[in-house]
């Protein structure tokens, strides 16, 4: 994917002793002082192995304006790490976006650009990532009717769920933007398209926590880059917001700020699982019945019901927008179920009074977490609860393989 490094190297005088009975002008052709080592520059970790860089010479290094931490290319070449703050544009792979802001106000970018045409995606790891969270407000202030705010009637509502302080968002290289996120997301991803041009990583700090009953916040955040090949078996399939490439074809998803502990308003996050081997089958589960809590009354209501992913006919429904989708879902004897899947008290689908598996054989595998702009702040109790969201174990298998 990346170029290659010239270095030329000095050779020893004591290569040319023990040969002296050779002619002068075969010397000069056979054993010539100076050699040309070629290398590629490839991924190299950085000595200590806490990041990744590129394999440079010192020279190249040095004029990309990155930083030297151990060598690569059996020594011939450095492992260039860079690292970049708000304001900077790079074109290198395996770059980081770094920096705090804890008294910060105002917006923050960096900006990637592909190192060659064979670049189709970004991804975006967060090492760290912690900025302020979502507004948490429970009080009433305007209502909705099938998801727009009205004048008259409706369904009391807020903003809670809303990124109102910091946020974080990007833009791919068309132009499209991202989900807008904000809070705790340490351990998760992102993919963005890289085709059309450069991608833009943009923070947004406030001065005042909104809603958030403290003042500031501690922001810091470490972002991995890397730029995938159109080649690469991490290129992710197209409209995935996040790829999970586990050889193990176990693991476990969960939506942004989960581990914050509300999930996020306007929210169309895919979370796509690459199949492993001969595996057709995969499963989501939710370990404790707190790890699924999306919209609906506060008491536990059924998934896969009536209302998941909607307003219902009086557009005010008691589910409201905010769902998870599983296309293709079964339940464990492996008949089809709804893909809505709402509420709280665990993964379940309509056949089921307890949290169980929902599988499906439907590829690529994903699950689909969806939410509108706001929170029910009335008798329907969004706000008042604070829906985590999920998070779900999953394991694929080879059972029911045709």
């Amino acid at each position: 994917m990346g170029g290659k490094s010239l270095v030329f190297v000095l050779m020893s005088a004591s290569l040319l002793i023990g040969v002296q009975s050779m002619a002068a002008s075969r010397l000069a052709r056979v054993f010539s002082p100076l050699n040309v080592v070629q290398f590629p520059n490839d991924p190299c970790s950085s000595t200590g192995g806490a990041n990744n860089g590129t394999c440079y010479t010192q020279g190249e290094c040095t004029s990309r304006k990155g930083v030297a931490s151990g060598t690569c290319a059996g020594g011939f070449g450095v492992c260039c790490v860079f690292v970049g703050g708000c304001g900077t544009m790079v074109r290198e792979n395996s770059t980081y976006f770094q920096g705090d802001a804890t008294t910060m106000a105002g917006g923050c970018s960096y900006q990637v650009c592909p190192v060659s045409n064979d670049i189709c995606q970004i991804r975006l790891d967060f090492i760290m990532f912690n900025i302020a969270g979502p507004d948490v407000s429970t009080t009433t202030t305007f209502s909705t009717l099938n998801g727009n705010a009205v004048e008259m009637g409706g369904a009391a509502s807020n903003m809670a769920s809303n990124c109102i302080t910091d946020s974080f968002s990007a833009t791919d290289g068309s132009g499209m933007g991202s989900n807008v996120i904000c809070g705790d997301n340490t351990g998760q991803h992102m993919y963005l398209s890289a085709e059309g041009g450069c991608v833009k990583l943009m923070f947004q700090f406030g001065s005042m926590a909104m809603g958030m009953g403290t003042a500031m916040a501690m922001r810091m955040w470490k972002i991995k880059v890397s730029q995938i090949s159109c080649q690469s078996e991490l290129l992710a399939p197209q409209g995935c917001t996040q790829y999970i490439t586990n050889p193990l074809g176990m693991g476990m998803v969960q939506t942004f700020n989960f581990n914050g502990g509300q999930h996020l308003a306007n929210q169309n996050q895919n979370i796509c699982i690459r199949r492993e081997g001969v595996n057709c089958r995969l499963c989501f589960s939710s370990v404790a019945a707190t790890d699924f809590a999306v919209s609906g009354l506060s008491t536990k209501t059924m998934g896969s019901t009536k209302g998941c992913c909607g307003y219902g006919a009086t557009g005010t429904g008691v589910n409201g927008k905010d769902c998870v989708t599983i296309p293709g879902a079964k339940n464990a004897a492996g008949l089809f179920v709804s893909p809505k899947f709402c509420g709280r008290g665990g993964l379940v689908t309509v056949d089921m009074m307890a949290a169980a598996s929902v599988c499906t054989t439907t590829i690529p595998f994903s699950v689909r977490f969806i939410s509108d702009d706001f929170e029910f702040a009335g008798a329907i109790n969004e706000a008042t609860v604070m829906d985590k969201g999920f998070k779900l174990s999953y394991m694929q298998d080879a059972v029911m393989c045709v």
